[in-house]
């Protein structure tokens, strides 16, 4: 950790504003030698021990969504459960990991329950059929999703069926042993989740839910007096800079978050609390706003040198 850029003031791109240079200079050798060093031992020791509990935030994340309750009630307790690993010292990064990945973990863990427990016999079925198959199917899933950790799994959590599948038969390829961050980072830009996604959802409750949804939503519109905008084919000039200049499988992370940065400018965002379709939209991308949010506020205070 390099004290003496963390405390000095960045520009608005991330790089540091020289003109603060050689006060900070002056008050880190203020300081002393001694206090930077506590300091960097403190900073080591707050990120050592993030890492080594990370995994208690994800067994209480897990519990949370695999616990019943009513729709307001998890509402409630989400917040509340966010603030709460702020509280014990977790990151706002780390937190939004730990959502994403422990209601994939809730999530997966349900299902191997459900097929575990399921005593129907299904001549169709092509999984497993004894109890004792489907028991030991459970123990690897469980010993699947352990071996994967907290980044894994939260890779895992952002990939679509086909992502999911193909980590899977990966993982049994090489031996029960998970793919590389690197690798699993690749596979979930091949195969992203959906926005619309459920997982563990029938495709028929989605459709039936997103226009149950869309009818209340019209419905309260209507009440509050609120018209839905009508589209329209005018261009935005800031748009023309969305386009993609290399293959899509090729486009780096800086030029996917410049495409977006240029799109979320040219949104009128006082508009969208009358645009229905749009407010359901960010409901579905709450935890990755979030986690967007987190980064650009890690952003100021991680200068580019």
């Amino acid at each position: 950790m390099n004290l003496k850029n963390s405390i000095n003031p960045i520009n608005d791109d991330g790089s540091i504003d020289h003109r603060y240079v050689s006060v900070t200079s002056e008050i880190i050798e203020r300081a002393g030698q001694g206090c930077i060093r506590d300091l960097s031992d403190f900073y080591n020791l707050t990120k050592e021990s993030e890492s080594k509990y990370e995994l208690a935030g994800l067994r209480l994340v897990s519990a949370f969504f695999q616990q019943d309750m009513e729709r307001w009630q998890r509402n409630g307790l989400k917040k509340r459960l966010r603030e709460c690993l702020g509280e014990i010292g977790f990151r706002p990064s780390k937190i939004s990991k730990l959502i994403t990945a422990g209601e994939f973990v809730a999530s997966e863990m349900s299902d191997n329950k459900s097929r575990r427990d399921d005593t129907s016999t299904d001549e169709w079925d092509f999984f497993e059929s004894t109890k004792e198959e489907k028991e030991q199917s459970y123990l690897w899933q469980v010993k699947y999703l352990r071996d994967h950790g907290l980044t894994g799994l939260y890779q895992l959590a952002r990939m679509d069926w086909k992502g999911l599948v193909e980590a899977r038969h990966k993982y049994k390829e090489n031996g029960d042993i998970p793919l590389t961050t690197r690798e699993l980072e690749k596979l979930q830009k091949r195969h992203p989740a959906k926005t619309k996604e459920r997982r563990g959802r029938p495709a028929r409750f989605c459709r039936s839910q997103e226009k149950q949804d869309q009818k209340v939503s019209t419905q309260l519109d209507q009440v509050r007096g609120l018209t839905p905008i009508e589209p329209t084919d005018e261009v935005n000039p800031q748009q023309i800079q969305l386009q993609p200049t290399l293959a899509s499988g090729e486009i780096s992370n800086a030029e996917l978050v410049e495409q977006f940065t240029g799109l979320a400018k040219a949104i009128d965002w006082s508009a969208i609390r009358a645009d229905t379709e749009a407010r359901r939209l960010l409901n579905s991308t709450e935890e990755t706003l979030r986690l967007i949010a987190d980064l650009a506020h890690e952003s100021r205070y991680t200068p580019v040198i």
